[in-house]
């Protein structure tokens, strides 16, 4: 048995005695072997003759060209080869002569991908039925033709199905970890069970045991694509790039944090194939800087099997807030285990950027030629921490200024047990509630008070985070800090925000006690968000948009 799966072998063309081919000889390491067997030709022609009323074909794979030829006599166009080897293509007919030929293509490269596109071009090209035909013996010729055929079936199918079949389900190969979002997607997936299916693995543990496990997912699955947040479980060394990179499967990685604080120029997170959805629109030129290509915005929503509407008779507490208090994460990073020059500058960065909310990076605020060289100079690890520590120490001190100016309402702050220590007036002026699961008992928390105050992480540009529709859509009342894109989300009488600390300030004051015009704005929101902002509806649009970008 030759093993011609090693991309090393030549082939040549086998003629019966009287001088008419009939097949194909592959040789190897000085062996031959004929490619179609006993009935040469034949299985060739059988393909193309058993359909009627070819309009335009497709070939994956040129054999004798004996297929390809009772088309051509036919007058069939467009015709399109595709076959890597140059050599196979020169075994029939006047190849040189056809090279110019109008409506006929040879397509000999060895991408996947760049064959993806250019079939789709030519199909897009021409306003007819278009037929395809893979060659029978070229799937166990050589690994490229085996992968071609899986993934150039799904362009052909994509574009010429009829309309009946366009209710193809999906099947998507979701990358599960515990983590912000996690479980609101895997409902959201059950939810359009009619349109998609799907399978999971768990990546929340060591790469060696996933890897093996995604491995087998995709040889008995068969995704049209793979589905992470944040590129979760793409490990430093590459291991899972490498697994992917091998199916030529696509990539959707949604970014519900920070791709400057996860990305970092790692190189070995790009792969030519990912789709990048963002929650903020403000990162797509990092992302562009960053290499990719398809970028689309994607922003968060609500889980309406965790935040149902209901009503609880009366209101335990006046203002709200949920959120800690970053005290837990700005400990983590020893700022004195960064080089002198560095650490000296961190306390006007964090001002700066608590208070103007530059973004981003902190790297770019550096005041010397001799902090950016200095910063230049960490590595990726080291830069990330910096980075973070400003961020967090910053986001601190601006969510604390939000929370003081509801003091006069003695509100009740739900948290880390850090807040006593940074906020005075723990048990007189204001209350602590220790976190709850989110879900259905936050839901509840949401609903208790008249106005639920919002402070975004200053690490987004333009976006919002879930409260924003997590507490209108439980019929709570919302005050958040003013983000471009709640025009674009919101009209302009479902959301309260504010601009500054003294219009937070003014706007407590106005609706603390206007309980019709809270219920009114909170009602119109959770409309909207009932009808455009459920993560059912982010998950149909992502699958859409991959749809569109990879052809599946």
């Amino acid at each position: 048995m030759l093993n011609v799966k090693n991309f090393d072998y030549t082939l040549s063309l086998f003629y019966d005695e009287n001088s008419i081919k009939q097949d194909i000889i592959i040789e190897q390491n000085g062996k031959k072997k004929r490619v179609l067997g006993r009935r040469g030709i034949e299985t060739e022609l059988f393909l193309v003759q058993r359909e009627e009323n070819i309009t335009g074909a497709i070939f994956i794979g040129a054999g004798t060209g004996a297929h390809i030829q009772y088309l051509l006599d036919k007058g069939v166009r467009p015709l399109v080869v595709v076959d890597k080897k140059n050599d196979i293509l020169k075994l029939w007919g006047e190849y040189s002569s056809l090279l110019d030929e109008k409506d006929i293509y040879f397509i000999t490269e060895t991408d996947t991908y760049t064959i993806q596109n250019k079939i789709n071009e030519i199909i897009e090209k021409y306003n007819r039925k278009i037929s395809i035909f893979f060659h029978p013996a070229y799937t166990n010729l050589d690994f490229f033709y085996k992968d071609i055929t899986y993934h150039i079936d799904r362009v052909f199918a994509s574009k010429n199905r009829e309309k009946d079949s366009q209710k193809k389900k999906v099947r998507i190969l979701l990358l599960k970890k515990d983590y912000f979002v996690s479980t609101e997607i895997e409902n959201a997936l059950k939810g359009l069970s009619e349109e998609i299916e799907y399978t999971e693995v768990d990546v929340g543990q060591s790469i060696d045991l996933y890897i093996p496990t995604i491995l087998k997912k995709i040889e008995n699955f068969r995704p049209d694509f793979i589905l992470a947040v944040n590129h979760m479980g793409f490990d430093y060394d590459g291991k899972l790039l490498a697994v992917i990179n091998k199916a030529q499967l696509p990539v959707a990685s949604w970014f519900v944090d920070s791709p400057e604080l996860i990305l970092d120029n790692l190189s070995y997170l790009k792969y030519p194939n990912v789709g990048i959805f963002t929650w903020d629109r403000g990162f797509f030129p990092f992302f562009k800087e960053q290499g990719y290509e398809n970028i689309s915005y994607l922003p968060l929503a609500t889980d309406f099997t965790q935040y149902k509407i209901g009503k609880i008779a009366g209101k335990q507490y006046s203002v709200a807030f949920v959120g800690n208090s970053w005290t837990r994460q700005i400990e983590k990073i020893d700022i004195n285990s960064f080089p002198k020059i560095l650490t000296m500058e961190i306390n006007n960065l964090v001002e700066e950027y608590s208070r103007e909310k530059p973004h981003f990076l902190p790297a770019k605020l550096l005041k010397s030629a001799a902090s950016r060289k200095a910063f230049s100079e960490l590595d990726s690890k080291k830069k990330r921490a910096y980075q973070e520590s400003i961020v967090w120490r910053a986001t601190g001190i601006y969510r604390r200024e939000c929370v003081l100016r509801s003091i006069p309402y003695k509100p009740i702050i739900m948290g880390d047990n850090n807040w006593g220590a940074i906020l005075p007036g723990h048990g007189k002026d204001w209350k602590w509630k220790a976190p709850v699961p989110y879900g259905i008992e936050l839901a509840k928390f949401y609903r208790q008070a008249k106005i639920n105050i919002n402070c975004i992480s200053l690490q987004l540009y333009e976006g919002v985070n879930q409260r924003v529709f997590d507490v209108p859509a439980v019929g709570g009342f919302l005050i958040t800090d003013h983000q471009k894109c709640l025009e674009e989300l919101f009209a302009e009488d479902e959301y309260v925000s504010y601009k500054s600390f003294d219009e937070l300030e003014d706007k407590l004051a106005y609706y603390i006690d206007k309980e019709s015009e809270r219920i009114k704005i909170a009602e119109k929101a959770r409309k909207r968000i009932e009808h455009e902002h459920s993560y059912v509806i982010r998950l149909r649009t992502l699958i859409a948009q991959m749809r569109e970008w990879y052809y599946i």
